[in-house]
């Protein structure tokens, strides 16, 4: 009965470790740079990620409302 526990517990240590083995080398890969472009306000110069700006007359200006256009 003792050496069933035994092997038990030890299988489950075993387990553990290789779990937390796993997850720190799937932690350790780099991460994929980030597709998105990064574009300058026209008139603040403000750099910003493209999906936040707006374009008008083939412009980019960034959301801040003192740098659109009047």
């Amino acid at each position: 009965m003792l050496r069933i526990l035994l092997l038990i517990v030890l299988v489950w240590i075993l387990y553990v470790v290789l779990k937390r083995f796993i997850a720190a080398v799937n932690n350790n890969k780099p991460q994929p740079p980030s597709a998105e472009k990064i574009v300058a306000c026209s008139h603040c110069g403000l750099h910003i990620p493209e999906n936040e700006t707006h374009m008008i007359n083939n412009q980019v200006y960034c959301k801040n409302p003192d740098c659109h256009p009047k």
